[in-house]
C-alpha cells in the first residue's frame, strides 16, 4: 500500500494473533521470529481453475478444489482421513517441497523448513 500524498510505501504493522487478508501480488514479510516457538502461517489462495502454474515453475502444485471443476494444471490434494496421521504429514511436506522449489527456484531466500 502506498501513501497517497507521496506516493511512499507504507508498512501494516500487526500485533500478535492479527492477521493480513492482501492480493498475491502485495510485497510483504516479516522480521525473524525472535521467539522461542515456531510461527504458524496460513495462506489461502483462491484462483480460478483455467489458470496455469507460472511457466518456470519446476514442480506441479498441490491444491484442494473447493468449487467447480478440478484444474488440469495442477494436482489435486487428497482430503485427509487421520488428523495429523504420517500419511498426511507426509503429503504436506511433498506440497511444501514442491512450492519451495517453485517459489525459492536459484533464490538466496530461506526456503520453508522441511
Amino acid at each position: 500500500q502506498t501513501c497517497p500524498a507521496t506516493g511512499d510505501p507504507t508498512s501494516a504493522v500487526l500485533q500478535p494473533g492479527e492477521a493480513s487478508i492482501h492480493s498475491f501480488l502485495t510485497v510483504h514479510g516479516s522480521g525473524g521470529n525472535e521467539e522461542d516457538w515456531e510461527r504458524l502461517g496460513l495462506a489461502i489462495r483462491y484462483f480460478c481453475s483455467a489458470d496455469v502454474q507460472k511457466s518456470d515453475a519446476v514442480e506441479r502444485e498441490m491444491v484442494t478444489c473447493v468449487a467447480g471443476e478440478p484444474s488440469p494444471y495442477f494436482d489435486l490434494e487428497p482430503a485427509p482421513i487421520v488428523p495429523f496421521g504420517e500419511a498426511e504429514q507426509a503429503l504436506w511436506k511433498e506440497a511444501m517441497r514442491r512450492e519451495n522449489s517453485n517459489y525459492f527456484q536459484g533464490s538466496s531466500e530461506k526456503a520453508h523448513k522441511l
